[in-house]
């Protein structure tokens, strides 16, 4: 039902709000996936970034 997706964005816009933070961080979200990319020179530092993303999401 469209309402889902409506009631999908606006509960997911907060979230994608708090991780405008996160440098080298991409958002990508089509109706209800979401993707995100991170880069740097290193995995360990890739790791670190994808580690307080996953912080966030988890409040």
């Amino acid at each position: 039902s469209p309402l889902l997706l409506i009631l999908f964005l606006l509960y997911i816009a907060s979230l994608y709000k708090a991780l405008e933070k996160y440098r080298n961080l991409t958002i990508i979200g089509f109706i209800d996936d979401t993707n995100l990319l991170v880069a740097s020179r290193n995995v360990q530092e890739n790791y670190q970034r994808l580690e307080g993303v996953f912080k966030v999401y988890k409040r």
